[in-house]
Order: structure tokens, then C-alpha cells, then sequence
């Protein structure tokens, strides 16, 4: 067996592993968060380096066996940091001592951020850059849920007055306050407390910047830190997600998608009542509002996201393949288009025609389209539905976003801009969402709202985190890994938008760049196994990590 057939049985697991993210809600853009990954994967993907062949062979892909094994745990945690007197809830997190070398050994925990923690617990395992860590430097390793997301709710109804306690801040808090108390079935709490081993705390994208402002706000309890494609200053009209996006994509496909928004609209803008109804009836859209149709076109451009080295032809070349009559399936004879595109006639039959046959059937549980993409819908089970693991914890995330406010909304480009967004869909759509989803809530005498509806913005944020990206005090063991043509780069510090450009690597503070780069991509060891450049990006990465970690004290003879 050849190596490169090995290699394709491990990009058949992480094909399953990272398609199934397009598989979610139709409400609002991407949350900006890692690539999911539970333990059944990582055991997974050792099976399939198992079979790979030749003990050569599986010498070459193997981590030498994921940590097999990651057991529950919970912590009495506080429900508001500022108010001890509110009490506790059980935060939930797992963790992995298997190679844990005694006490005054590293602990190596990444945040899951925005989900169901049990979706991340492969983040223990060697198949990743935390995993891996622990590894290499005798640690433990820990994933710690998200307080509100999974089993680490204070409340089972997300009512405002419930939401009140998830924010930033809190968040900081639970894992400073974590690290500093929590007891670790594996070991006696003095052999851990965080003066006496390295902690290190891993995250990526939403909890990549946690990792960040942890640093800034909170510092001296993780002894060094990992910010994976962290998003660490919010944009409210955020367009500029989709340059990279832009950058990395087929030209051809681009240049046609400018070229079918501009012409959608148009007829949206200047159409007839009867011409706007006949253009959204071929996307099968006809009974939903025509910005809703609008924001639903992006869901093609959103797969962006989901891609990475290993998945090859996925959702998002399968859409661009729509786009410009090539997919083999739905244009059996067509040929190859050239690199202008197909013009704009022939790219909308084909949007049209993936909408139909591809993003409803994978995407709406029922005919009806107000329900899967009624955004301006009053009525829409998203605003009505306040349980916790409703469509994987939206309601939540549309808290921060609406409330901190994070905001962060991928809008349409400004005119003069080339755009994969309808140019229609801009602020006052989005924040429509904010009105419709968190309306207002009387308990008793008090009045419970969101922050924008306060007058806050995300430039609020960006103060209270310190400056963002414009952050210019030193930093104490951070590390920043972002991906070339990730859609959130312009909210890490390598943005072009950052005053003075994309920050510059230093020995005291380094930032890599994954050449050809996704999103969180990085945290993926296996990746290098398919990009020499990523390759090299990891292990210099891995190299950083490790150095600080021997610095600490207690592993000085190690």
C-alpha cells in the first residue's frame, strides 16, 4: 500500500469529521469556533493509520496511539463571579492522565467554546496540537466546556434574565477560577495548583481569543497560552470576512458569483413584485422575504469555512462547481470553464439549481422555507424556542453576539468592493435578529434587554478587552497561529486591517501564518500530513510550546 493511499483512509474519517459542519442551523453566518472533533474520532482516525499498511508505512502516519481514553467530570462553578452569592452550577469538563508524569506536571486544557464540549473531546488526543502537547511534555490534558453550552447550563430555560450571567468576563473567570480549584481525580489538588505546575491553556477562534484576553485580564495562572485563529477584535459590519475567502477560492467562481449578486440585486432593488417572485422561485425561496432569499445566498460562500487540507472536493467546490455548470452529477457533459467564468445567466442557473437540489434538501427539515430561513419571521422557531440545546446552542451564541456585543455579522461589500454577500444585507438585517430573538423581559420590578439595544457596539468590546487587535502591551508566552485564507483573519492580529498591518512574529511574541490556511486548521496535527508548510508550521509551533513549558520551575530536570 502506498503512502498516499494511507493517507486517503485518513481523509476519509476527517471528511466525516469536518463535512458534517455544514450540516447545521440556517440561522445567521458560521459561529466563529473550531473544527469539532470528539474522542470516537480520534479513535477513528488511529484505526485507519493502524491499516495503513506496512509497518513503514504506519510508522510514517501514526502519533504513536491517541490517548484512548477521556473521562467526565464536573465542577462546582460560579454561576456569576461578581456575585458568589447567586451560587453554583456543574461545569462540566473532561479529562486524560494517561500520559501524565507526576506531580508538578503540565496540564494542557482547551476550551471548546461555543458547543457541546463532547464534540471536542478528541481535543485530548494526540491527532491534535493540545493532545499532542501533552504528549510530548508529560501532561495531562483536559477540555473544559463552555458555561451555557451542553451540560454546563446554570439554567435549562434561556430566558434574558437567564442569559444575564453568560458573558466575556465570566468566562475568563471560569477557567482562571477552574485552574486555581478544581480537584483532579488523577492527582492530589496541591501536585496541580498552578504554582506548582505549568498550565497551559489552548483555544480556538471565539475561545482562542478567551485564551488571548485570559492573558491580558487574568494573567498568572496559565503559565502559557495558544490562540488558534483568534478572533480577538470584534467588527460589527464585518464584510471583510469574506477577502480571504476572495483570495483562496477559483477566480472564475468568484468573478461569476459578483456577477450573479449584482444582477439578484438589481431585480430585488428595481424588480417588479411578480419579477422578484419569479427570481426567488427558481432557487425554490418563493415564500420567504426577499432578504432572507438575499442572506440565504451566502450559504454557499460560508462552506469556505469548513474546508481544510484534508477534505478536498467538498461542500464549498461543490457549490462553485454549481456556479459555473461544472458538476459532473448535474452537467454530465459540460466542459471545463475557462478562467472568466461562464457569465452571469449560466452561474444563476447553476446557484439556482444547488440551492434546490443540494442546500435545501441537506439544510430544511420540511417544505417549509419561512421556517428554515425566515429570518425576519417574528414567529420563527428560532426566537421561540429557549432551550439549551436547541440547534446546538444558537441561542446562546446569539447572546453574546447581540448582548456583549460581539457582532461580528459577514455583510455584503461595500460598493467598489468585489462581493460573495448580497450587497442588501447589512446592518439594520442583522440586528433584526438581536429585536426578534431577545425582546424585551420583565421579572418583578427589573427589565431585562440586550446590550445593543443598550447602545452598545462591538468597538465596547474591543475597550473592554484592552484594545483588540490594537493591544500593544507585551505578552507573557502567547502564542498566535492563524490560516492564510481563514475568513476570520481580519479579526486576529494578522489582519490588514490592524493599524500598522498584520502584527510581526517576535521571539517574545510569536505569530505564525498556515500557508493556505483555513479556519483553526493548525489545531489539527494530522494536517501537516497533507501540507509540507503546514508541516513546518506545527512543529514550530509544537517547538514554542514545549520551550515555555520547560521553563517553568517544576520542570527544570525533565
Amino acid at each position: 500500500m502506498k503512502l498516499i493511499t494511507a493517507l486517503t483512509l485518513l481523509g476519509a474519517v476527517a471528511d466525516q469529521v469536518t463535512v458534517a459542519l455544514a450540516k447545521g442551523s440556517s440561522f445567521g453566518p458560521p459561529r466563529p469556533m473550531g473544527h469539532p472533533f470528539s474522542m470516537e474520532d480520534a479513535l477513528a482516525m488511529d484505526a485507519a493509520a493502524a491499516g495503513a499498511g506496512t509497518a513503514e508505512e504506519r510508522t510514517a502516519l501514526d502519533r504513536r496511539q491517541s490517548d484512548r481514553f477521556g473521562t467526565e467530570a464536573f465542577f462546582d462553578q460560579l454561576i456569576d463571579h461578581k456575585n458568589p452569592s447567586l451560587g453554583t452550577f456543574k461545569q462540566r469538563y473532561w479529562y486524560n492522565a494517561e500520559r501524565y508524569a507526576g506531580p508538578g506536571s503540565p496540564i494542557v486544557m482547551y476550551n471548546a467554546g461555543e458547543s457541546d464540549a463532547r464534540d471536542f473531546t478528541g481535543y485530548m488526543s494526540n491527532w491534535t496540537m493540545s493532545g499532542l502537547l501533552a504528549q510530548n511534555v508529560g501532561g495531562a490534558a483536559i477540555v473544559l466546556e463552555h458555561r451555557y453550552w451542553g451540560k454546563s447550563s446554570p439554567y435549562s430555560v434561556m430566558t434574558i434574565a437567564n442569559l444575564t450571567h453568560l458573558n466575556i468576563d465570566n468566562a475568563i473567570a471560569d477557567m482562571t477560577r477552574f485552574a486555581r480549584e478544581v480537584e483532579l481525580p488523577f492527582a492530589p489538588k496541591a501536585a496541580t495548583d498552578p504554582a506548582k505546575a505549568p498550565w497551559v491553556l489552548f483555544g480556538t477562534s471565539y475561545s482562542g481569543a478567551l485564551a488571548a484576553f485570559t492573558e491580558r485580564l487574568d494573567p498568572g495562572v496559565f503559565w502559557a497560552y495558544y490562540g488558534s485563529s483568534a478572533a480577538i477584535h470584534s467588527i460589527g459590519n464585518f464584510w471583510h470576512y469574506f477577502r480571504p475567502v476572495q483570495l483562496g477560492m477559483p477566480r472564475n467562481c468568484s468573478a461569476d458569483v459578483n456577477r450573479v449578486l449584482a444582477k439578484i440585486d438589481s431585480v430585488l432593488l428595481n424588480g417588479t413584485a411578480d419579477d422578484r417572485v419569479a427570481l426567488k422561485t427558481r432557487f425554490g425561496l418563493q415564500t420567504v422575504e426577499d432578504l432572507d432569499f438575499a442572506d440565504a445566498l451566502a450559504k454557499g460562500p460560508y462552506q469556505w469555512q469548513y474546508t481544510d487540507y484534508s477534505t478536498g472536493y467538498g461542500d464549498f467546490y461543490q457549490w462553485c462547481d454549481y456556479v459555473e455548470n461544472a458538476h459532473p452529477k448535474a452537467y454530465p457533459n459540460a466542459t471545463a470553464p475557462g478562467p472568466d467564468g461562464v457569465g452571469a445567466d449560466k452561474a444563476l442557473e447553476g446557484y439556482a439549481r444547488w440551492m434546490k437540489e443540494v442546500l435545501i434538501p441537506k439544510t430544511c427539515d420540511s417544505d417549509d422555507m419561512v421556517d428554515c430561513f425566515g429570518h425576519l419571521d417574528p414567529n420563527n422557531t428560532w426566537y421561540t424556542n429557549f432551550t439549551v440545546s436547541f440547534a446546538g446552542g444558537n441561542r446562546p451564541w446569539q447572546w453574546l453576539v447581540c448582548n456583549e456585543p460581539l457582532q461580528s455579522w459577514p455583510n455584503g461589500a461595500p460598493e467598489g468592493y468585489p462581493t460573495l454577500h448580497s450587497r442588501l444585507i447589512q446592518m439594520p438585517y442583522q440586528e433584526s435578529g438581536c429585536r426578534l430573538m431577545f425582546r424585551e423581559q420583565k421579572v418583578g420590578n427589573e427589565v431585562y434587554t440586550y446590550g445593543m439595544a443598550r447602545g452598545l457596539t462591538a468597538d465596547d468590546v474591543n475597550r473592554r478587552m484592552l484594545g483588540g487587535f490594537n493591544y500593544a502591551k507585551p505578552t507573557h508566552r502567547l502564542l498566535y497561529v492563524n490560516g492564510e485564507f481563514d475568513p476570520w483573519l481580519d479579526e486576529t492580529v494578522s489582519s490588514v486591517l490592524r493599524p500598522g498591518g498584520p502584527m510581526r512574529s517576535t521571539d517574545a511574541q510569536p505569530v505564525l501564518i498556515l500557508p493556505g490556511g483555513g479556519h483553526a486548521t493548525d489545531m489539527l496535527a494530522y494536517m501537516g500530513d497533507y501540507n509540507a508548510g503546514a508541516k513546518k508550521v506545527q512543529e514550530q509551533a509544537m517547538a514554542i510550546m514545549v520551550k515555555w513549558v520547560k521553563e517553568h520551575p517544576s520542570m527544570k530536570g525533565r
